[in-house]
């Protein structure tokens, strides 16, 4: 936060067990700060609060795939396409 501004965050919904992870956005000047980990981290809280089995999301190439397997994310689907977007990756972690 910068001020009263919004610059970065995790956007999250849950239904039917599921935890999507919407969106989470930081910018390049808060990026390996630990900070997208926190964030995970409280994502994951919640959806073991809301009872949730699982947490899911979905990536872009040249987005964050390996951030969420370091996170405990596994690749579940890919649609194929042009590059620089594609392929998308759809990732989910299991919460036992």
């Amino acid at each position: 936060m910068d001020g009263d501004t919004i610059v970065g965050g995790l956007i999250a919904s849950s239904r039917w067990g599921g935890f999507h992870i919407e969106m989470l956005a930081l910018p390049d000047i808060m990026r390996g700060k630990g900070l997208g980990s926190h964030l995970l981290t409280l994502a994951e809280e919640e959806a073991r609060r809301r009872a949730c089995h699982h947490m899911w999301l979905d990536t872009q190439a040249f987005q964050a795939r390996q951030f969420y397997e370091r996170h405990g994310f596994a690749v579940f689907g890919q649609i194929d396409g042009p590059a620089p977007y594609y392929p998308r990756y759809f990732m989910q972690k299991v919460l036992a």
